[in-house]
């Protein structure tokens, strides 16, 4: 059947019921045999792909969780082989400097994620060498450029890889996926989103849809009478209405126009939040990458907080305008929530490498150390525990580490997304988990 692009689509599992459908996608039995014709005589069938509203996501994310199970033994310890494909981009640095190799790592940022990337990779290689499992790694520099991945896909033979992760740019992802392809060689793609997704491609970091339908469903299961308010600058118009959809006595305040340039000044005056908010509880979604408008927003909102009138800040993406020159009382106070790929690092946690790691760099691993630990270990466990790769793709598997989890799902017509992802919360000056 053709695939109309104005609709999302669902593949039926086995044993699900119209019960269960509800309690994934929000839809109940009449809306989805209204949907899909046919439906009601022939009943729901195991790989059925059912039709479904733009708007409507599977929302898996929070209600199978106590229903996954996770690696609990390793059966295939054959050598492995992995290639780890990265923009090192070597050819820039004077190795024979020691001090202009230093300068470089400090002021380039992508040469120091990767950096730090790779020595999470060669911790969990040792970490898995602990557990039996031997690897063979191929460590390839794309340089960041099409032509220099044109002549690493020509120059070596990944028929009998068992898996190759990186690179991180659209271009050189589109060119090493389309060659894996057809050799099946799965390509898991670190710590950047791929445009287009292969059939044999995996896209570790969770996707924005399902951390959308998170938030609408976290919000939705709050018991109590809440006003929900939407904040956001005039980029998010798409996300606002997906919101405003779940949401339909929401009130939306846009940010304000720039009156010489007619457009979005990112700025809000202190009338827009006058008569927002009742007494009692009130959830504010605060949508925008424009750092102004974040640290403006909040400081208001948290001015407004009385013993009466409280508010709970979340946002469906928390990027980097919430990072800088945000009052962290504030967001404490705001009692702020948002998913994320990644949780802070439990300083506590009883980890040999990460022991090792702070007695001699005398700090904890970054999130790039600690994503090429996780990611690197999840698949080595994975193919480890099946014959097949592909068997430890099932989406009924679930595995975390130091700071990342790790919950596939295979789309019906390309390849695998990570669902598995975090919501975090700011709570008494700490980032804390939400259960």
């Amino acid at each position: 059947k053709p695939v109309d692009d104005t609709f999302n689509y669902y593949e039926v599992q086995p044993k699900e019921g119209f019960y269960r459908l509800n309690l994934k996608l929000g839809l109940t039995q009449e809306e989805l045999e209204e949907l899909n014709p046919g439906l009601k005589e022939s009943g729901l069938k195991s790989g059925m792909v059912l039709k479904l509203p733009k708007t409507v996501t599977v929302a898996t994310v929070l209600d199978t969780l106590s229903q996954t199970r996770t690696i609990t033994s390793l059966k295939n310890l054959t050598r492995k082989k992995l290639a780890l494909v990265m923009p090192y981009r070597l050819h820039r640095i004077d190795t024979d400097s020691i001090e202009e190799a230093k300068e470089r790592i400090k002021n380039d940022p992508l040469l120091s994620a990767v950096l730090s990337f790779h020595e999470g990779v060669l911790m969990a290689l040792d970490s898995a060498k602990q557990l039996g499992i031997s690897v063979d790694l191929k460590v390839l520099d794309s340089r960041y450029q099409p032509s220099t991945m044109s002549s690493i896909i020509e120059t070596y033979d990944f028929e009998d890889y068992n898996a190759v992760i990186g690179p991180v740019n659209t271009k050189n992802i589109d060119l090493l996926a389309s060659h894996l392809k057809s050799n099946n060689v799965p390509l898991f793609v670190p710590i950047s989103k791929p445009e287009r997704i292969y059939s044999n491609v995996l896209q570790t970091l969770p996707d924005q849809k399902y951390m959308i339908q998170a938030m609408v469903n976290l919000v939705k299961k709050d018991t109590l009478k809440n006003r929900v308010v939407i904040i956001a600058d005039r980029s998010q118009t798409e996300k606002v209405q997906t919101l405003k959809s779940a949401f339909p006595a929401a009130r939306i305040i846009y940010s304000q126009l720039n009156k010489k340039t007619e457009k979005d000044g990112y700025f809000l005056y202190p009338t827009d939040l006058e008569d927002v908010f009742t007494d009692g509880h009130n959830i504010v979604f605060l949508e925008t990458s424009n750092n102004a408008l974040a640290s403006s927003a909040i400081s208001m909102l948290n001015s407004k907080l009385t013993e009466e009138l409280q508010i709970t800040l979340v946002t469906t993406d928390k990027n980097r305008a919430f990072d800088n020159n945000i009052d962290n009382y504030h967001l404490s106070n705001l009692n702020f929530h948002y998913p994320s790929a990644n949780k802070p690092m439990d300083e506590t946690l009883n980890n040999n490498y990460v022991s090792q790691y702070l007695r001699s760099h005398k700090v904890l691993p970054n999130r790039f150390v600690a994503r090429g630990f996780d990611l690197t270990l999840d698949i080595l466990l994975r193919l480890a525990a099946e014959e097949q790769v592909i068997d430890a793709l099932k989406d009924d598997i679930q595995t975390e580490y130091l700071e990342n989890k790790f919950r596939y799902k295979k789309d019906w017509f390309s390849g695998y997304t990570n669902q598995a992802f975090y919501i975090l919360k700011h709570e008494d000056l700490q980032i804390l988990k939400v259960k």
